[in-house]
């Protein structure tokens, strides 16, 4: 049996006042519910309002948006460790040098070892800040509505500030700095970046290709 127009209404107007801040799993939550009323209604006899009834208590909306943020947050990070291992791809490991490079440049130019952490923290914090100001900009798409691209955006910056602290209550308690370890450790967040730079453009493209459809 497929719901009438005014019964799809009811179920939206559910699911808008349940604070779901993503439009997709807005929509994913409609569609879940709406499949559960027409299948109590057919299979069960129930009439709307008590398939309706029973299909929102099985539900919970806030820890369906919730777990769905973490899963694709830890599905960004699996994808980011594959393509990190997965050196053999010739422009990985092409971006990966040219990162070491560039940064391997600092080792030569005469700053001590805590002007080039303070130096390159600073640059680390406005790179991974460029995603969350862009997509917030974007008014047209607004990309920050979908929960793929949001976890994609947050999942860097979860990903980066783990790796600093790392380094900060670790690694600097157990040796002492020097210009090569920080010159090593600054490469490998930069390439961290690269890659979830990648991840978060595929992830707007998909915003973006959803958007024109």
């Amino acid at each position: 049996m497929k719901l009438a127009h005014y019964q799809l209404a009811h179920i939206t107007d559910y699911i808008n006042a349940q604070n779901i801040c993503y439009t997709d799993i807005r929509h994913e939550l409609t569609d879940h519910i709406a499949s559960a009323v027409e299948h109590k209604i057919t299979e069960e006899g129930l009439s709307f309002a008590e398939a309706f009834s029973d299909s929102i208590e099985q539900v919970d909306c806030t820890a369906i948006q919730r777990n769905k943020l973490i899963n694709e947050t830890l599905a960004l990070w699996k994808t980011m460790g594959r393509n990190a291992i997965d050196l053999l791809n010739g422009y990985r490991l092409l971006m990966l040098m040219l990162i070491a490079c560039a940064t391997s440049l600092t080792y030569f130019s005469g700053m001590s070892a805590e002007n080039l952490e303070n130096w390159f923290s600073t640059g680390i914090n406005v790179l991974i800040m460029i995603p969350v100001i862009a997509c917030l900009l974007d008014r047209k798409l607004k990309p920050y509505k979908q929960s793929y691209f949001m976890s994609s955006v947050v999942g860097l910056y979860l990903m980066v500030q783990i790796i600093i602290s790392l380094k900060t209550f670790v690694f600097d308690n157990l040796i002492d700095s020097s210009l090569i370890i920080q010159t090593i450790f600054f490469s490998i967040v930069l390439f961290v970046i690269s890659l979830g730079f990648q991840l978060i453009s595929k992830s707007y493209l998909r915003v973006k290709n959803y958007t024109v459809s």
